[in-house]
């Protein structure tokens, strides 16, 4: 069940998150990319994205 989040900053997040995932999924489908390196907010957590 998705409740949902009422935080701004962790709408934010959610929102970044899943337009990560958006865009590594494009990548992967059309450049086949050996890793993805990561800038910006969301690179302190998850530096490379080995594919």
């Amino acid at each position: 069940m998705n409740t949902p989040i009422t935080d701004p900053i962790q709408a934010r997040r959610a929102l970044l998150e899943a337009e990560l995932a958006r865009y590594v999924e494009l990548l992967r489908e059309h450049y086949h990319p050996e890793q993805i390196i990561l800038f910006g907010s969301l690179s302190g957590r998850i530096l490379i994205c080995y594919l």
